[in-house]
């Protein structure tokens, strides 16, 4: 039993540890936030160089079948790490609510990855003509009280903008961690990117070749508080063809950038896709959490 309490602690300590430490970016020099949550998907840009976003779920409330669960928090790190070309690290901790379900642990740290976009066209992101076009490889590392093994994935973005909003394309597929094929299709669009909070959307299809086929739809918006902050919120429902009951999430993030501007040079980039990433039930979140199997295992 006493095994038991350190394990469904170890995730969260962890979190708060790396809460912690990634709070001490708020200390730097600002540069402009544009939140890119609260989307499953992500846009066709990246961090300039020596830039630190910090996208931070404090709590999110998420709700399928039966169980209640806490992800708090939600973190996602983005580094841009060489020119056009940003690392980007991933966790959520899940916390369960009330009675457990079969399976369900009652701390889990899941979602967990390592990803590396690059920007290989330059394009109305980055404040130049035409369409912008990146991919984005990810590791998906074991995760604790989810899928023990690693898998990988491949998303391909294309984003453009005009005067009344932006558009952003993903098309992804992943080798689970439990070893079979996943694809994510997704299309999130934007109001006009000079409103101070302007609407968003997003639409995706989610395709688990093991198991169902996932249609999602999110409404929400962000907000741009300064030129360092931005705040996001989003709700997220999809159908539960097992349960016969609609899923939903609902998510909060806060975004926060220090070190030089989002983009190409010159570029005041990107408004969180991501994308996030998360699909189903009613939650409060702030990563990218999608529900597939790369994903963590309650969301499929």
């Amino acid at each position: 039993m006493g095994d038991d309490v350190s394990l469904a602690h170890e995730p969260m300590t962890h979190a708060r540890v790396v809460t912690t430490a990634l709070a001490a970016a708020l200390l730097l020099a600002p540069a402009r936030a544009e939140a890119y949550r609260p989307f499953d998907g992500t846009d066709a840009d990246v961090a300039e160089v020596k830039v630190l976003e910090l996208e931070l779920g404090p709590v999110h409330y998420y709700r399928q079948g039966n169980q209640n669960e806490l992800i708090a928090p939600a973190l996602v790190l983005n580094l841009g790490i060489f020119e056009a070309t940003e690392l980007v690290v991933e966790a959520n901790d899940y916390v369960a609510l009330g009675p457990l379900e079969p399976g369900v642990a009652r701390v889990s740290l899941l979602g967990d990855d390592v990803r590396l976009k690059h920007v290989f066209r330059e394009g109305a992101l980055q404040n130049r003509p035409g369409i912008s076009v990146a991919a984005e490889g990810a590791v998906l590392t074991p995760e604790i009280h989810g899928g023990d093994g690693f898998g990988g994935s491949l998303d391909v973005i294309a984003s453009d903008r005009w005067s009344w909003g932006t558009i952003h394309w993903n098309e992804m597929f992943s080798y689970t961690r439990d070893h079979h094929a996943d694809l994510f299709s997704g299309v999130i669009v934007e109001g006009p990117r000079d409103w101070v909070v302007r609407p968003v959307t997003e639409l995706f299809y989610d395709k688990d070749f093991a198991s169902d086929a996932t249609a999602s739809a999110l409404v929400g918006a962000i907000w741009s508080a300064d030129e360092s902050l931005a705040l996001d919120v989003g709700l997220r429902g999809a159908p539960d063809r097992r349960r016969e009951r609609l899923r939903g999430a609902a998510r909060a993030h806060v975004v926060h950038r220090a070190g030089g501007a989002r983009g190409g040079a010159g570029a005041a980039r990107r408004e969180p896709a991501v994308p996030p990433r998360m699909t189903p039930p009613l939650s409060w979140a702030s990563s990218r959490l999608r529900c597939s199997s790369s994903r963590p295992r309650r969301c499929r």
